[in-house]
Order: structure tokens, then sequence, then C-alpha cells
């Protein structure tokens, strides 16, 4: 007879136990792969240089040089950088730097620029 009472609840011990051991086992998913940073291309730099000052041009090649800096930094670090980077550039309106009321410009156009309003700033930051 007592047998047949410390049996449920040590099958249940059991199946508890496994299931935790089985858990504990397993490996943590593996971290997905980040799309590569857009290569700063011969052409891209190019029309910069033409349209814009060569200051437009140095931002955005140093901005790819931090992405490749980044490359093999810690999370802690490409953040860093990228928020160091981005927090020079002037908080202004989009009347100022567009002429327009509101206008959201891509990350290049803000680099050139090296000005934007909230919704202009974010977006770089989440290049690298």
């Amino acid at each position: 007879m007592r047998s047949a009472a410390v049996a449920p609840p040590l099958r249940l011990m059991l199946a508890v136990s496994t299931l935790l051991l089985a858990g504990c086992a397993g490996q943590p998913a593996p971290r997905p792969q980040q799309p590569a940073p857009p290569a700063a291309s011969q052409s891209l730099m190019q029309t910069i240089e033409r349209e814009n000052d060569p200051q437009a041009a140095a931002r955005v090649r140093y901005w790819f040089a931090l992405i490749e800096q980044g490359k093999s930094a810690p999370d802690t670090e490409r953040l860093r950088l990228a928020n160091n980077f981005f927090n020079d550039a002037r908080f202004t309106t989009d009347m100022e730097v567009w002429r327009q009321q509101d206008y959201w410009a891509t990350p290049v156009e803000f680099l050139i620029r090296d000005a934007g309003d909230c919704e202009n700033s974010p977006s770089p930051n989440t290049l690298p």
C-alpha cells in the first residue's frame, strides 16, 4: 500500500525534473544576422561631392568608416559610436533645413545637411 501512495508524487517529480533538465540543456537561440550596412559606393560619393560641399562627403565617409569600425565592436560600443556621431548634428526645424513644414529626410540627406529634427535623427541611429 505504501508504494502505491508514493508512486504518483514520484512520477510527478520525475516528469517535472525531466522537463527542467531538458529546458536547461537547450542552447540559446543564435542571434539573427544583422543585414550588412550599405557600402559607400564611389558613385554615391561622387554624387554627394558634385551636388554638395566637401564637408558633406567627409561626413558620409566618416559615417561609413564608423560602420566598418563597429562591425567587430560590442553592441555598447556601437551604440556609443552612433550616438556620439549623430548627437553632434544640429537639431533644427524642417522649415529651416528643407524650407518645408514637415520633411522626412533619408539618412544620407540628414548626413549631408548635418541637421534635422526628431523625425530625421533617430533613423540613422539604426544603420550600424
